[in-house]
């Protein structure tokens, strides 16, 4: 992820970052499931969701 994507995540005050944080969340645990039932086209994207999740975190403890 580029820093521009970073600074975007870092503009975003502390309820917008908790919005996202449930979106990536959501949208990770749905891509969980279908790649042990199906496989999915792209795995990267679990690895994507994840350090996203991660940054959102990240930003909130040093927020809160």
């Amino acid at each position: 992820m580029s820093n521009k994507h970073i600074e975007q995540f870092k503009s975003l005050n502390s309820d917008e970052l908790q919005a996202k944080l449930l979106e990536f969340s959501t949208e990770y645990q749905g891509l969980r499931f279908e790649h042990s039932v199906n496989g999915i086209s792209n795995p990267l994207d679990l690895r994507r969701l994840r350090r996203n999740i991660a940054r959102i975190k990240t930003l909130l403890g040093q927020k809160g």
